[in-house]
C-alpha cells in the first residue's frame, strides 16, 4: 500500500473518468437541476457545483457574452432561480459561495450543464481506490479520518461515497458531505473549489482490481 501527500491541484481537470484517451460523463449527470426547475424551493435545489475546471461566468446569458470570472472544479454556487426562469432554459443566474465569508455574492450567468446539484452524484458500490482517507483542513467542519473497503464503505460504515465522474462527495450523506475533485488517472484526491488542499491518502494495492475500469455507482 502506498501512501501519498496531496497538495493542492494546480492542472485543470475535464469533467468524466477517463478511460484512456476517452472521456466518461455519466449519463445522468446534469438531470437533476433539470428537475428542480419546477420545484425551486426544495432544499436540495439550493447549492450546485461547477463539473468542470474554467466553467465561464457570463454577464449575459449568452455564448457570446462577456467572461466576469470563471468556477474551479466543485466551485459551490446557490441558483437565483427568479432570474433564471426570464432567460432560455439552458442557463441559469448564480451566486458563488465565499469560503471566507460563508455567503453567497451575486454573479452572473452560468451554462446548466456545466452545474451538478447532489442527487446527481451515485453512490459507490464498488472499486474504490482509497483506503484511507485524512482531512484536517477542513475550516468550518471536522476532521475526515477514515478507513474504507474496496466498495466505497467506511469502517465502520457510518461513512459513504458518491461519484459524478471526477467529482467525489464523502460524508454521512451527499447533503451533508465534503466534495473533492479526483483524477483517475493518477488517484489525486483534492478539495474542489479551494486554492489550497493538503490531503494524506493511502491507496488499496492494487488501486483498482483487474475486472476494475473505473470506480462503480449505483443506477
Amino acid at each position: 500500500m502506498r501512501t501519498y501527500l496531496i497538495m493542492h491541484l494546480t492542472a485543470r481537470i475535464l469533467i468524466g473518468c477517463v478511460i484512456g484517451s476517452v472521456f466518461y460523463t455519466p449519463a445522468y449527470a446534469g438531470t437533476f437541476l433539470s428537475a428542480c426547475t419546477s420545484r425551486t424551493n426544495y432544499l436540495a435545489c439550493a447549492l450546485f457545483v461547477s463539473r468542470i475546471s474554467g466553467a465561464a461566468v457570463r454577464t449575459k446569458p449568452d455564448e457570446m457574452a462577456e467572461v466576469s470570472s470563471r468556477l474551479a472544479m466543485g466551485q459551490i454556487v446557490r441558483i437565483n432561480w427568479k432570474l433564471s426562469k426570464t432567460a432560455k432554459s439552458q442557463w441559469v443566474y448564480v451566486g458563488i459561495k465565499s469560503d471566507a465569508l460563508n455567503d453567497i455574492s451575486p454573479q452572473g450567468w452560468v451554462r446548466a450543464q456545466d452545474l451538478a446539484g447532489e442527487a446527481d452524484f451515485r453512490e459507490v458500490i464498488n472499486c474504490w481506490p482509497f483506503a484511507s482517507i485524512f482531512d484536517e483542513s477542513q475550516v468550518d467542519g471536522p476532521v475526515l479520518d477514515v478507513k474504507f473497503s474496496r466498495v466505497g464503505k467506511s469502517e465502520p460504515g457510518k461513512i459513504k461515497v458518491w461519484s459524478l465522474g471526477n467529482l467525489i462527495r464523502i460524508g454521512v450523506s451527499r447533503r451533508d458531505s465534503m466534495v473533492y475533485a479526483y483524477d483517475p488517472e493518477t488517484y489525486r484526491l483534492t478539495h474542489a473549489g479551494s486554492e489550497e488542499s493538503d490531503l494524506n491518502v493511502s491507496l488499496f494495492d492494487p488501486p483498482l482490481l483487474p475486472d476494475c475500469v473505473r470506480i462503480q455507482v449505483s443506477r
